[in-house]
């Protein structure tokens, strides 16, 4: 027989002080983004008894065209919601499917653009998957452990050995995101499975808050999590600078037995 949790989740994006626009979008329950809102806050509270898909999208590109490539990404997973049905295959695809999307896009308008993608796929089990650097947490038994890959120069230059640029670069350019092109390129997204633990809390975001919020302050948040938890990330993310766009999914696990 299946087994079955109850999910409590909740969403929370804002646009920041700095940017004009919000350039991340979401997959929650789905929805998504359409319209690029400032400001959109949602929760959801689920026995789940098929495939429920989470996830957070960071475009990049300047100008309008951040927004448009996580909006794809997003709208592509809407389209796909009904035929999830094996987990990491699916998320293979789905990374797949909405770079072809992002890539069009990029050829019809003459203009580069991309977008991190990183997701949760719930059935009897969990999958993470992530394209770029846009952080996936769990929390379990009081520790905090990332479930995904940052991919960017940063791993080149820690497996080389080269430190004393890992000491002068603060920023690092991703070597993989939605939206590659080229020749002999293409996606490589970080995959893993998990087993669904009755009270583990799962977080999703943009760099928006990893890059302004201690992860200290996070795991605090995570270790009493309610329906005022995602806000006060955000919050404090906003506090601290609110220098990019911040999005925040959060996701409580029960047992329904």
């Amino acid at each position: 027989m299946k087994k079955a949790y109850y999910l409590e989740s909740y969403l929370v994006s804002d646009v920041g002080k700095i940017r004009k626009k919000n350039e991340d979008n979401y997959i929650f329950h789905g929805r998504y983004n359409e319209k690029s809102e400032d400001h959109m806050e949602c929760e959801n509270h689920i026995c789940i008894t098929e495939p429920v898909l989470y996830g957070v999208f960071d475009g990049m590109g300047g100008e309008a065209f951040g927004e448009v490539a996580s909006s794809l990404m997003a709208g592509t997973c809407q389209k796909y919601l009904p035929r999830i049905g094996h987990l990491k295959e699916d998320a293979m695809a789905l990374c797949q499917a909405g770079n072809e999307l992002v890539v069009k896009e990029e050829k019809q308008r003459g203009l580069s653009m991309g977008s991190t993608a990183s997701m949760l796929f719930f059935d009897e089990t969990v999958v993470a998957c992530n394209v770029g650097d846009s952080p996936i947490y769990l929390y379990r038994d009081g520790v905090l452990r990332a479930i995904y890959e940052e991919q960017t120069e940063k791993k080149i230059y820690e497996e080389m050995g080269l430190h004393e640029i890992l000491k002068k670069k603060k920023k690092y350019s991703l070597t993989q995101h939605i939206g590659m092109q080229g020749e002999g390129l293409q996606i490589l997204p970080y995959l893993e499975e998990i087993e669904v633990q009755d009270q583990d809390v799962f977080l999703i975001c943009s760099d928006g808050l990893t890059d302004m919020v201690d992860e200290a302050v996070i795991k605090e948040t995570l270790s009493a999590i309610d329906e005022e938890s995602a806000r006060k990330l955000v919050n404090h993310a906003l506090e601290n600078g609110g220098h990019d766009n911040v999005t925040v999914i959060l996701i409580q696990v029960r047992d329904c037995n």
